[in-house]
C-alpha cells in the first residue's frame, strides 16, 4: 500500500516538472504559444476532477496525494523565494543594529528630508522640464533618411519597441500630431502579468542575474504580426540602450524578433537611443530601413520628441557623439554624422594662424526650405597619419530661417595638434603639414573638407602645461608621493576660529594653520570618514553639514526616489554639439538641488565611453554643465566613474582615457571631484599639473587587505565609502602604526574639505 502511495507522489512531482518546462518554453515562444499551453493546462484540470469524482477508496488518496506533490513541486520556487525575502529582512535587521552598516543606515536617516514638494521646488522643476523637452529635440541626430521622413499627417504606425519604453507616452505624442497606431498591437507588447507571487519571483530572479524584468516585443507571436501587417505596411522600432549584438545569438529570441520585424514590413523607421553600444551597420543593410535616427528613449520628453522629429515639426540637428562601428572595421555612422530636413552651405571665410593660435571663420547658410541649426568642428589631420581626422572644436548655430546665413568662428591653441612622447615626458608638434577643415563629421573632413593646410616648419616641444607651466611629469613613477612625515602637527588647539571666518582665503593662506590646528584627531577622521552623500557636521568649529547626491542625468535621491527631472542621457546630450545647452542644463540641476536642500551634486560623468568616445567633445559638454551647475550656487562634483586601465601608458591617459576630466576640471573649475584613488591621477595630475584644489573624494571601498594610508598619499579627501564605521577603525588602526604620517595626511585632506565648503559650496 505505501509504495502505490510513493507512486502517485513521484507521478505529481512528475508532471509538475514537466508542467514547469512546458510553461518556461512557451513563454519563449511567444503570447500564442502561451495561450495555447494555458488552454491545455485547463483541460488538465477538469479531466483531474472528474477522475477525482469518479475514483473511490484507495485511488481516491492515491491522486489526493499526486495532486499535494505535484502543487508542492510547481510552488517550491515560490517557497524559496518567500523564505529568501523573509530572510533577507531578518538579516537586513539584525546588520543595521550589529553590523558595519550601522553606519551607512545613520547616514541615511540622518539627511533631512529633502524638501521636494514646495512651491521652489515645484517651479524649478517646471523650468527643468521645459529644458529637458529643448535638450531631447536639440540632441536628436537624424542617422538615415531616404526622402521619407517626416512623415505625412494620417499616416498608419505599428509600433515595435524593446524593454523599458513607454510605449503608451509615445502612442499619445504621435497622435496628437495627427498619426495613428496599432493600438492591438502596443497592448501585446505592453501588457502586464498581475501582481502575484510568479511575478515577484521572476522580478527577484531577473534582479539576481543583473537583469531587468521588463514586457516586451518577445512576447509576440504570429497572430499579433498578422494583424500588425494587416494594419499597416509602416513599422516604427524604439531601440533602448543596448550592449550586444541586436542580431547576434546573444539574447536570440529578442533578435529573431527584430528580423521578423526588419524583413515583414515594406517601409521602418529606426530609433536608437544614443547610448546604444553595438553594430549599427544594418540599417544600411535593410532597404525596409528608409529612416533612422538617435533619440533618448528614458528622459522626461523623449517620447514627444521622437513625435516631432517623424512629424517635422522639429528638424534634427544633433551630430554623433559616438562612432557606432560596422562589420569589422568599417564605420557604419563616423563622430559627427548627422543629416537634417534641410541643406546648409559651410563656406570658410577666413582662416588667421600663427606660432600661438589658429583661427578659422566659417559662413553657414541655410539653403533649404525650412529652418534648423547646424553643427560644424574643426578637424585635423597630419600629411600621411594613418589615424584619421581629429575634433579640435566645435560650434552650433542659432536656428537658422531658409537663406540665413550666421559666422561662427573656431578657436584653437596650435599646441592642441601637438601629440604626447613618453620618451620625452612633454607634447610634441611634429614638423609637416597639417590638413585643417571645418565640416560637420570626420568622414566629410577627411574626403569632402575645404582644406587649408597649416605647416610646421620644425617640431615644437612643449615641457610644461599650458594652464599651470608645471613640468609634465613620469606618470608611472606616482611622483609627489610622501614617503614618511617627521613630526605630529598641532591638534586641539582654542585659538576661537570658525568655518566662516575663513571664506574667501586663499588655499594658502596662514590663517588655515590655526584653524587646522583646532582640529582633534577624531574630528579630522570623522570629516574624512563621513563623506557618503554628505560631509559631517562639527558646531565646535562651525562646520555646517552638507548634502550631496548624484545627478548624471538628474537628481537621484540616495534613499526615496526624489520627485525630480530626469534629463536625457549623457550621450543624448553630448550628441546636441551645444556646449551653451549643456550649460543651461547644468544651470538647471543646480536650481532643482538648491530647491531641494542640497549644497552639490555629483555631475558630471567624465570616464571614456559616457558622454562620447572622443576625449574633446566629452570634456567640453563637461565643462559647460559643470559652470552651469555651480551658477546656480550648487557644488558640483566631476565623476570618473571607471577605474583607470592598469596597462595604459602615459600617451594613453594624457590623450585619451584622462583628457575630458581633464578639460572638466580646467575649464568647469568644479568644487570637487569623485576619482579612482589613483596617485598618478590626483597627486600627478590633478594636484600638481592642472592646480587643482578642490576636495576628491572615493568611493573605493576599504576591503581587509586594503591600505588606507596608500589612499591618504594617493591624495584621497573624502572616503565615500557607506560603511563609515569601517573606514574610521581602520584610520585609527593606521594612526597607531604611523601617526606622524596619518595625523599630517589627515590635516591636508581636512584643509581642502574646508577650503571647499567655505569657498565653494555656499552654505555660510
Amino acid at each position: 500500500m505505501a509504495s502505490e502511495m510513493r507512486k502517485y507522489k513521484k507521478q505529481g512531482r512528475a508532471e509538475a516538472k514537466e508542467y514547469l518546462r512546458a510553461k518556461k518554453e512557451a513563454r519563449l515562444e511567444g503570447q500564442e504559444a502561451y495561450d495555447e499551453f494555458a488552454a491545455s493546462v485547463k483541460q488538465q484540470k477538469k479531466d483531474f476532477k472528474a477522475r477525482m469524482k469518479s475514483a473511490e477508496g484507495e485511488e481516491k488518496r492515491g491522486l489526493r496525494k499526486q495532486k499535494k506533490a505535484f502543487l508542492k513541486r510547481k510552488r517550491r520556487g515560490r517557497r524559496l523565494i518567500s523564505w529568501f525575502l523573509v530572510l533577507a529582512l531578518i538579516a537586513g535587521a539584525v546588520y543595521i543594529n550589529l553590523g558595519p552598516i550601522k553606519t551607512a543606515y545613520s547616514v541615511y536617516s540622518s539627511q533631512r528630508g529633502f524638501t521636494d514638494s514646495d512651491r521652489e521646488a515645484e517651479k524649478a522643476r517646471t523650468a527643468g522640464r521645459m529644458l529637458s523637452e529643448e535638450a531631447q529635440r536639440d540632441s536628436m541626430v537624424l542617422l538615415k533618411n531616404e526622402d521619407f521622413l517626416p512623415l505625412e499627417t494620417g499616416i498608419k504606425i505599428n509600433v515595435f519597441s524593446g524593454p523599458g519604453i513607454d510605449q503608451e507616452a509615445l502612442i499619445e505624442a504621435l497622435g496628437d500630431k495627427g498619426f495613428s497606431c496599432n493600438i492591438k498591437l502596443s497592448r501585446a507588447q505592453t501588457q502586464k502579468k498581475r501582481f502575484d507571487l510568479e511575478t515577484i519571483e521572476n522580478r527577484v530572479r531577473s534582479l539576481l542575474n543583473g537583469g531587468e524584468y521588463t514586457a516586451d516585443w518577445t512576447k509576440l507571436g504570429d497572430k499579433d504580426f498578422e494583424e500588425a501587417l494587416s494594419y499597416s505596411d509602416l513599422a516604427l522600432i524604439i531601440l533602448p540602450p543596448e550592449h550586444s549584438d541586436l542580431l547576434g545569438e546573444t539574447m536570440p529570441v529578442r533578435a529573431e524578433t527584430l528580423r521578423r520585424v526588419l524583413s515583414g514590413f515594406d517601409k521602418i523607421i529606426i530609433a536608437a537611443d544614443p547610448e546604444i553600444k553595438t553594430n549599427l551597420s544594418f540599417i544600411n543593410s535593410y532597404e525596409s530601413i528608409k529612416g533612422a535616427f538617435l533619440s533618448d528613449t528614458k528622459g522626461f520628453g523623449a517620447m514627444p520628441a521622437i513625435a516631432d522629429i517623424v512629424s517635422g515639426a522639429s528638424n534634427p540637428s544633433g551630430r554623433t557623439a559616438f562612432t557606432y562601428s560596422g562589420n569589422s572595421k568599417e564605420e557604419a555612422f563616423p563622430l559627427g554624422w548627422g543629416l537634417s530636413y534641410t541643406d546648409f552651405d559651410v563656406k570658410l571665410s577666413r582662416f588667421v594662424s600663427d606660432y600661438n593660435l589658429i583661427t578659422a571663420e566659417a559662413d553657414i547658410t541655410n539653403r533649404g526650405s525650412v529652418p534648423g541649426k547646424e553643427a560644424v568642428g574643426l578637424w585635423f589631420m597630419r600629411e600621411g597619419s594613418a589615424s584619421g581626422m581629429r575634433l579640435l572644436c566645435f560650434e552650433k548655430t542659432k536656428t537658422l530661417n531658409p537663406g540665413e546665413t550666421e559666422r561662427v568662428t573656431l578657436s584653437v591653441p596650435v599646441r592642441d595638434m601637438a601629440e604626447y612622447s613618453e620618451k620625452e615626458h612633454a607634447f610634441i608638434l611634429s614638423k609637416g603639414k597639417y590638413d585643417i577643415a571645418v565640416t560637420g563629421n570626420a568622414i566629410s573632413a577627411k574626403d569632402d573638407g575645404d582644406y587649408i593646410t597649416y605647416e610646421v616648419s620644425t617640431d615644437v616641444k612643449y615641457d610644461n602645461d599650458a594652464l599651470t607651466d608645471v613640468k609634465y611629469s613620469d606618470l608611472s613613477a606616482e611622483n609627489g608621493i610622501e614617503e614618511g612625515y617627521e613630526s605630529i602637527p598641532a591638534s586641539g588647539a582654542s585659538n576661537g576660529l570658525f568655518l566662516d571666518a575663513m571664506k574667501g582665503l586663499s588655499y594658502d593662506d596662514p590663517a588655515w594653520g590655526s584653524f587646522l590646528d583646532e582640529f582633534s584627531l577624531d574630528e579630522m577622521i570623522t570629516l574624512v570618514s563621513n563623506g557618503a552623500w554628505h560631509t559631517e557636521e562639527i558646531l565646535r568649529l562651525g562646520i555646517k553639514k552638507t548634502e550631496s547626491l548624484c545627478a548624471l542625468k538628474g537628481i537621484e535621491g540616495a534613499v526615496r526616489k526624489l520627485d525630480a527631472v530626469d534629463y536625457l542621457s549623457p550621450a543624448a546630450l553630448a550628441s546636441s554639439w551645444n556646449d551653451d545647452l549643456a550649460m543651461e542644463l547644468g544651470r538647471a540641476i543646480g536650481r532643482e538641488a538648491k530647491a531641494y536642500g542640497l549644497e552639490g551634486v555629483y555631475a558630471p560623468d567624465t570616464a571614456p565611453g559616457v558622454l562620447s568616445d572622443d576625449p574633446l567633445l566629452a570634456g567640453k559638454i563637461a565643462a559647460a554643465e559643470i559652470r552651469g551647475i555651480q551658477s546656480s550656487d550648487c557644488a558640483a562634483f566631476a565623476v570618473y566613474s571607471k577605474e583607470i586601465p592598469g596597462s595604459a601608458g602615459d600617451k594613453t591617459l594624457r590623450e585619451t582615457e584622462l583628457k575630458a576630466l581633464e578639460i572638466a576640471i580646467k575649464e568647469g573649475i568644479p568644487a570637487g571631484a569623485e576619482v579612482p584613488s589613483d596617485a598618478a591621477l590626483i597627486k600627478s595630475l590633478m594636484r600638481a599639473e592642472w592646480g587643482f584644489e578642490g576636495l576628491v573624494s572615493t568611493k573605493k571601498l576599504i576591503s581587509s587587505s586594503g591600505n588606507i594610508l596608500d589612499m591618504l598619499k594617493a591624495g584621497s579627501d573624502i572616503f565615500f565609502d557607506p560603511c563609515t564605521g569601517r573606514v574610521s577603525d581602520r584610520l585609527r588602526i593606521a594612526y597607531r602604526n604611523d601617526p606622524a604620517a596619518v595625523s599630517n595626511l589627515l590635516r591636508e585632506a581636512v584643509h581642502r574639505i574646508c577650503y571647499t565648503m567655505a569657498n565653494r559650496m555656499y552654505i555660510y
